[in-house]
């Protein structure tokens, strides 16, 4: 019966998604019929229960939208790239290392890929444009900036399923997130535009005043917020850090913004990303009580660690085509309990990272097809096909750590290995900038 309900439950994902349904009300739908199946009857009380399982996950996103929301009216965003492209114009390279960092932030704020290229980048689309790229090769770099930045801290909402379905506190995964997701952006970006990159032929003159001070400092509370509470000197957590500094950047912002409209407009933006989570939710809890989760655990146990090295490189990202959330949930739990003897930190943070590669890929193609909006192209395709190779070296990247997770995690967990290799790769890139300028 759960072998039968499990193909159930995957041949509705395909045929839902085919017909283009959204995914959150995909999830719904799988988990009433799944339901129904076990139980002869819906029983309402088991689905809101299941509905209430990521709750943390939901309030997390709902309020870092809220504050990426308010920062983006507040002008703070704009400033922000203004200001990078005037002060390291004369280095492109430079300029666009700062600048991948700047389109991955919208992800590391409010975990989802969609919003990150929506947001940051947007934003950081016309830097990318003024140093040199076209648009095919500014969209790919945008969009797998921002599915690495869905993956790197504070907010990875892929790994808070994994935790939460493990019963494992989601402590610990700041530096493993980091070393796979910023060094990875850097020396992508580099790759992608390196060759490509030159001088923007317009400068601003942008200056700080007293008025542009103000509009950082909902961004400073936030920063300072967050290391108080990972150290435990503050116990408050994410959402209430994020509401917080939202109210703080409205303040700020010198202008009369409704608190209520922003809060409407992040709703309407989150709603997409909040739908999955009630639905994953939901079908979560119906795979529990009628046996498939367990089922699939059960298997995976007794699989040969090879064929789980395969399995999990090639079916996460394949799955997380359809939901990178659903992914992490129905398989990265699963998978996180069968690879044993590992540490599971690095463990789930690498099959967060798989399960985000899903957000590239067709038939879905979410953070592809938002990005080649955002870059003015008539279809993601492009885009895609130029992100292949990315993605194969970042699924590479992420078994490995998989693989090799007890000894990375030693390497993983020093913050001056961290540190120091970004300064290499900005290092590097600055001494190219150096040598070309001096060609010229």
């Amino acid at each position: 019966m759960e072998t039968i309900l499990f193909f159930l439950i995957i041949s509705m994902f395909f045929i839902l998604t085919f017909l283009k349904f959204p995914r959150g009300v995909s999830f719904f739908l799988i988990s009433m019929v799944s339901l129904l199946v076990v139980t002869h009857r819906i029983d309402i009380s088991i689905l809101v229960e299941g509905a209430f399982g990521y709750f943390d996950a939901v309030l997390t996103v709902l309020t870092a939208m809220m504050f990426i929301v308010a920062i983006e009216k507040s002008g703070l965003l704009k400033h922000i790239a203004e200001f990078l492209a005037e002060r390291f114009s004369a280095k492109p390279r430079l300029l666009l290392l700062l600048t991948t960092i700047l389109a991955m932030s919208g992800g590391m704020i409010t975990g989802s890929s969609s919003a990150s290229v929506l947001t940051t980048g947007a934003v950081a689309f016309p830097v990318f444009t003024s140093i040199g790229l076209n648009r095919k090769k500014a969209g790919i770099l945008i969009a797998i900036s921002s599915v690495l930045g869905m993956i790197a801290p504070p907010v990875n909402i892929q790994a808070l399923v994994i935790c939460e379905g493990v019963d494992m506190p989601y402590v610990g995964f700041t530096y493993p997130l980091l070393w796979l997701t910023i060094p990875t952006a850097l020396i992508i970006s580099l790759f992608i535009g390196g060759r490509d990159v030159r001088r923007p032929k317009t400068q601003k003159n942008i200056t700080f005043n007293a008025k542009d001070l103000v509009l950082y400092i909902p961004l400073l509370l936030m920063i300072i917020l967050s290391i108080l509470d990972s150290y435990g000197l503050i116990q408050i957590g994410l959402p209430m850090i994020f509401f917080l500094s939202s109210i703080v950047a409205i303040l700020s912002s010198g202008k009369k913004r409704d608190f209520f409209q922003i809060s409407i407009t992040a709703l309407e933006q989150s709603l997409p990303v909040l739908a999955i989570l009630v639905g994953v939710g939901m079908l979560i809890q119906v795979m529990t009580l009628s046996g498939v989760r367990g089922l699939i655990v059960a298997n995976m146990l007794f699989f040969p660690y090879s064929f789980l090295f395969l399995t999990v490189g090639l079916g996460v990202p394949l799955f997380g085509a359809i939901s990178s959330y659903g992914s992490a949930s129905v398989l990265g739990i699963p998978f996180l309990l069968a690879f044993r003897g590992g540490n599971d930190v690095l463990i789930a943070s690498a099959i967060s990272l798989l399960a985000g590669i899903g957000d590239m890929l067709p038939p879905t193609a979410l953070a592809t097809t938002v990005s080649a909006q955002v870059v003015g192209l008539d279809s993601y395709t492009q885009i895609f096909k130029g992100s292949v190779p990315f993605l194969a070296a970042i699924g590479v990247f992420s078994v490995v750590s998989i693989i090799y997770s007890s000894r990375l995690s030693q390497f993983f967990a020093n913050s001056w290995w961290l540190w120091g290799i970004v300064a290499i790769i900005f290092i590097f890139a600055v001494s190219i900038d150096i040598v070309y300028s001096k060609r010229k």
